[in-house]
C-alpha cells in the first residue's frame, strides 16, 4: 500500500478494531489449542503480540505516548499478528459478501497495516507527528537563525 488509504486517521475506529481482534483471539485460542491447531506457545505468542497492537492503538487514540516496551516488540511482527487476521476475515468475508462488518473490519485491518508498512518505526503517534511538525516550523522560520 502506497496510498493513503481514507480512514487512515480515524483512531478509535482502528484501536477498536484491534481492540476487537485481541478480544477475538481471547476467546478463539483455547479452542484451538484444545484441538491441537495451535500450542499453548504459538497461542501465548499470538496473544502476546495482539495485546501489543491494542495497546498501542489505543495509546493513539488518546493521544498518551507509545505504551512501555512497545518498542521492544518488532514492529514486522505486530504487523504479521495483523496480516493473519487479515487473512482470516478475508476467509469470513469469502463466506458471507454481503455483510459489511466484515468488510469494514477488513478494511481497519488493511489500514493498520498500512500504519506498520509506512514507516520503519511502525505507527506514528500523533502527539510525536505534532512535535515533528512544531519543530520543523521553528527550524525554518526566520527567527531560528536569529538565535
Amino acid at each position: 500500500m502506497t496510498a493513503w488509504p481514507r480512514y487512515w486517521d480515524q483512531y478509535a475506529w482502528l484501536a477498536d478494531v484491534a481492540q476487537l481482534l485481541l478480544t477475538e483471539r481471547r476467546q478463539r485460542y483455547p479452542d484451538l489449542v484444545h484441538k491441537g491447531k495451535l500450542t499453548n506457545v504459538q497461542a501465548g505468542e499470538g496473544l502476546r503480540l495482539m495485546q501489543a497492537v491494542a495497546d498501542e492503538w489505543r495509546a493513539i487514540a488518546d493521544l498518551r505516548p507509545e505504551p512501555e516496551g512497545a518498542h521492544l516488540i518488532w514492529r514486522g511482527d505486530k504487523a504479521a499478528t495483523l496480516v493473519s487476521a487479515r487473512n482470516l476475515y478475508a476467509h469470513r468475508l469469502g463466506k458471507a459478501a454481503n455483510d459489511p462488518r466484515l468488510g469494514a473490519t477488513l478494511e481497519a485491518i488493511d489500514i493498520l497495516l498500512w500504519h506498520y508498512q509506512r514507516s520503519k518505526y511502525g505507527p506514528i503517534f500523533p502527539r510525536d507527528e505534532a512535535d515533528r511538525k512544531i519543530a520543523e516550523a521553528i527550524s525554518a522560520s526566520p527567527c531560528a537563525e536569529a538565535a
